[in-house]
């Protein structure tokens, strides 16, 4: 890579796909003709530093991309006690406001029987939703939908498991 001469078309330069670690970039404001130079590693920082401090107004409210990843990744995986029911879809239907957020999420919970499930539920915008769930001791996969306002199961299938 060879400097540019004076009034060289800046288009006629070698093209690549990453500046090397090291190297350098210039920079001019158009509006006053200065400008400088600056490393691709400080520009990085620079980069990420803006990035992780600014504020974006999104769907939760105001906040930095940090503080809405921390909250995307807190609200994936719930904690229930559903110990009231006897099986997961009868607890699923009877808090099925609390989980039929538009998305996907994942569920960890415990049935009547004790029996601890994981539950991965996608929940399109038309509320069809469809996901799976694991109960880890029978052990045994079953997929569920929720249509017609209710949850129900479509099919379960015995796995070979080793706990």
């Amino acid at each position: 890579m060879a400097l540019p001469q004076d009034g060289q078309n800046a288009n006629a330069l070698a093209t690549v796909k990453e500046v090397p670690t090291g190297k350098k970039l210039i920079f001019v404001d158009p509006t006053t003709n200065e400008g400088g130079v600056i490393t691709l590693e400080d520009l990085t920082t620079q980069i990420l530093k803006n990035l992780t401090s600014q504020t974006f107004a999104l769907d939760q409210g105001t906040k930095t991309l940090p503080a809405a990843l921390n909250e995307l990744n807190s609200n994936r995986l719930k904690e229930y006690n559903w110990r009231a029911y006897d099986d997961i879809i009868s607890a699923m239907n009877a808090e099925k406001e609390a989980i039929l957020i538009q998305g996907s999420s994942v569920f960890a919970a415990a049935t009547n029987g004790g029996h601890p499930y994981m539950i991965i539920l996608s929940v399109p915008e038309s509320r069809d939703a469809i996901g799976v769930y694991v109960d880890y001791f029978k052990p045994t996969v079953t997929a569920f939908r929720y249509k017609n306002d209710s949850f129900e199961i479509i099919t379960t299938s015995r796995c070979p498991l080793q706990i």
